[in-house]
């Protein structure tokens, strides 16, 4: 087992991430790795991306619905996952799924007691609650983790690697057997994600991810001030933030981007916050008077 030196960690009762280390190490140098879970959320997958790129995974998700209707219901649950998770760089993480299911290297199954042909990327659905994760026909991971941030992470959950020949046959040809019988979901996932990018080019999702981290009011009208542009929202969002936290912040910018109309914004919302009384303004002569007649007279600069 491959471990750059850390702590083979064979058994585990706790928190402290140990179910993500444990995962991580059985797996490193497997070619197929095998993940039955209850449950499975965006974050859990991304906390095991790297390890499991250009691997086969199939994973077995457990769920007590077994309709059509129910399947999408699952899909549409992982995308609204997905939408709210931190997740660094979501983009890149998006196409890295997205390319792992058209090249059939991650698949996905939900089980009916069918048993429909299936692929190398293999997610798929059956009513069950085991949470395994199995590294080739070498070693195996039987705990309580499910494939999710809180399961690898966050809760106090306790596992056990097993090395057993006897073992490892049995649990392996259970696992075949229940995916086998589940029905493939991969597709359904592969065009949700399609779809999301589409709608949301790298861009606007880079725009948004910085409205949220910032929490800039869309709601709040500073007086009579320009509105912002929308690549001006998080940089003002971002400079208030760091006046915050740190009692002064830098505005570079090349000419033309806005400096004047930005600085007024990041005045106008310290003055609502009741966190600045006064704004002292220098320019050059030519901007007096633009600076007279479009912010003196508002509620926020006197």
């Amino acid at each position: 087992m491959k471990t750059n030196n850390e702590t083979i960690i064979k058994k585990f009762f706790g928190a402290d991430a140990l179910a993500l280390k444990c995962v991580k190490q059985i797996v490193s140098d497997a070619t197929v790795v095998r993940i039955a879970t209850a449950y499975f959320e965006p974050t859990g997958y991304y906390l095991l991306q790297k390890v499991l790129r250009n691997k086969e995974v199939r994973l077995l998700l457990g769920r007590n619905e077994d309709s059509e209707e129910k399947i999408e219901n699952i899909v549409e649950q992982f995308i609204e996952d997905l939408a709210r998770a931190d997740i660094e760089d979501k983009t890149a993480f998006i196409q890295q799924l997205q390319k792992d299911l058209q090249e059939k290297k991650f698949t996905i199954n939900l089980g009916r007691g069918e048993t429909p042909a299936y692929t190398t990327l293999q997610p798929r659905y059956l009513f069950q609650h085991a949470k395994l994760y199995m590294a080739d026909n070498n070693r195996i991971l039987v705990t309580s983790a499910n494939c999710t941030y809180h399961g690898l992470v966050q809760s106090r959950e306790a596992g056990l690697v097993t090395e057993d020949p006897d073992d490892i046959q049995y649990f392996v040809s259970k696992f075949d057997e229940y995916f086998e019988q589940a029905v493939p979901i991969a597709e359904e996932l592969l065009q949700r994600l399609e779809e999301w990018l589409a709608l949301y080019p790298p861009f606007y999702i880079y725009i948004r991810s910085l409205l949220l981290l910032y929490d800039l009011s869309e709601e709040d009208v500073a007086g009579k001030l320009p509105p912002l542009t929308s690549y001006q929202k998080p940089i003002v969002s971002r400079l208030v933030r760091t006046i915050d936290e740190h009692n002064g912040a830098m505005l570079i910018a090349s000419t033309g981007l806005g400096k004047t109309v930005m600085a007024a914004h990041i005045a106008a919302y310290l003055r609502m916050n009741g966190k600045v009384t006064v704004a002292l303004v220098l320019c050059p002569a030519g901007l007096k008077k633009y600076v007279a007649s479009h912010f003196t007279g508002s509620t926020y600069f006197k």
